[in-house]
């Protein structure tokens, strides 16, 4: 399936006209989710083309000669206005969201196959038949792990700038928030912070939850409604309130 559409130049100076034409293409395989490129500046009168390849991960172009260029990277920031995100991430981060947006976000409960095909085509690892409801949200698909029946309920957030993984049969429930990025507050120019987060099997996170980077909630661990969660929860204990704190093992 190839789908074309107007794109926002990003690699020629704004005086460069028509806007180019990104096609997508949606194929199988490796699931690899190549772009085309195509602009043509009035000021050059030639066309540059360049391929664009989402794989593991990463964000590669190779040019004509198939020589292939690492573009994504999070920079250093000298300014608290500085992101910290390369164009060619953004540019993958932004296709994403549309993609869910267009494709899956308007899906009934029993499209949850389609859903995970499209998470697989960004990256995401998905092992045996986990669930995803079509308004979770997912920030960065390729930092994203889901076990067999792992679940992501309705309006949940996966905020996956750093890695996140669900266990098997574990139950992110409605609404709840999963952290992965902060800020250094103690430096002026606040650069990002990036921590991951990991739930074990058979736990359940409780709606509207917060779970902060580099927090591990353990196998068969329950997190109340609402709560704060700063710190690694034990397997088969209870937490709840702000911040999360243990009532009760079982």
């Amino acid at each position: 399936m190839v789908l074309l559409l107007p794109f926002p130049s990003l690699f020629h100076p704004i005086h460069c006209f028509p806007l180019p034409i990104v096609r997508i293409t949606f194929g199988c395989g490796r699931h690899h989710l190549p772009l085309n490129l195509l602009a043509q500046p009035r000021l050059f009168c030639r066309r540059i083309s360049y391929d664009y390849f989402i794989d593991s991960g990463h964000f590669f172009r190779s040019n004509a000669y198939k020589h292939p260029v690492f573009v994504s990277s999070i920079r250093k920031q000298t300014s608290p206005y500085q992101s910290p995100w390369s164009s060619g991430l953004r540019l993958k981060m932004l296709l994403w969201q549309f993609c869910w947006l267009i494709f899956c976000r308007w899906t009934p409960k029993p499209f949850n196959a389609w859903r995970l095909f499209v998470l697989r085509l960004f990256g995401t690892t998905v092992e045996g038949v986990p669930f995803i409801h079509s308004r979770a949200r997912v920030q960065v698909p390729w930092n994203l792990t889901l076990r067999h029946r792992s679940c992501l309920g309705d309006r949940s957030h996966a905020y996956s700038l750093g890695k996140i993984t669900l266990g098997a049969r574990c139950t992110v429930a409605q609404e709840a928030y999963l952290c992965t990025g902060t800020h250094d507050f103690e430096d002026s120019n606040l650069p990002l912070v990036l921590g991951d987060i990991e739930v074990g099997a058979n736990a359940f996170i409780g709606a509207r939850a917060f779970v902060l980077p580099n927090v591990s909630v353990g196998e068969g661990a329950i997190v109340g409604a609402c709560a704060v969660v700063t710190r690694n929860v034990a397997a088969n204990t209870t937490v709840v309130g702000n911040p999360a704190r243990l009532i009760g093992k079982k």
